[in-house]
């Protein structure tokens, strides 16, 4: 099953936030750079990833990770 999540990156902090819009966040777990947050039926809701155009691995065309990052605006979680 794949979920559509907005995504957000904030360049000041280096976060890249994925969030199922208008889950509520029961859970959060800390694993390395990555916060996962779980909803009230233990699904993934949220993520935050850390220091994320240091700790991705981008496609050799990308000459600015921070770009990339700012131009995601959906994802899909499987």
């Amino acid at each position: 099953m794949t979920e559509k999540y907005e995504s957000r990156y904030d360049e000041d902090s280096d976060i890249l936030v994925l969030k199922r819009k208008g889950s509520k966040i029961q859970k959060s777990v800390s694993i390395g750079n990555m916060n996962i947050d779980f909803g009230t039926e233990g699904r993934v809701v949220g993520l935050q990833l850390l220091n994320a155009s240091e700790v991705m691995v981008f496609p050799e065309s990308v000459d600015s990770p921070v770009e990339f990052l700012d131009s995601i605006q959906e994802s899909d979680i499987k």
